[in-house]
């Protein structure tokens, strides 16, 4: 019986010193405000299963990252930032 060992090289090692590019600098970023997005519940507000039920929608799009609004209750003096 073997064991196997992993070994982490260093980006500097792997790339042969060439700078690597994060993998932020290229990604497609979408910024969704719940409360506009998809209402699933028939209140008139969105929600974050309207959210879910368009993640293949948004991944067909090349959307990589989904950055969300404030989803918590709040007095909306600053549209959830408060």
């Amino acid at each position: 019986m073997t064991t196997a060992q992993r070994v982490v090289l260093p980006d500097s090692v792997r790339t042969n010193g060439a700078t690597p590019n994060p993998w932020w600098s290229n990604a497609v970023v979408y910024q969704i405000y719940p409360r506009s997005f998809q209402d699933t519940n028939g209140d008139g507000f969105g929600d974050l299963k309207g959210i879910t039920s368009r993640l293949d929608y948004l991944a067909d799009l090349g959307v990589d990252v989904l950055w969300l609004s404030p989803v918590y209750k709040s007095p909306q003096d600053d549209n959830g930032y408060d």
